[in-house]
């Protein structure tokens, strides 16, 4: 899975942020699962409302987050790091 850095006019709409980052870690907490890694979203709020493009967002996120994956190392005295996500 690798992504492009996002391109082209913005699309502004308004939508809940948190919702889109948790779908962005969908699939990506199946792969950190794997490896023993786990990804956390506690420190967010429950509704994070904002107006952005949202495609070029996920694509972002989606970069972030599979990079973040992929510089993870597992730490054999715990088992394993865990990233937090914050917005």
């Amino acid at each position: 899975m690798r992504k492009v850095k996002p391109s082209g006019p913005l699309r502004l709409q308004r939508f809940d942020a948190r919702k889109l980052l948790d779908t962005c870690l969908g699939t990506l907490r199946e792969a950190g699962d794997a490896r023993g890694i786990t990804f956390g979203t506690d420190g967010l709020p429950e509704r994070l409302m904002m107006e952005a493009d949202r495609g070029k967002l996920k694509d972002v996120f989606d970069c972030i987050l599979l990079q973040a994956l992929n510089l993870a190392q597992p730490n054999p005295e715990n088992g394993g790091p865990s990233i937090i996500c914050l917005l």
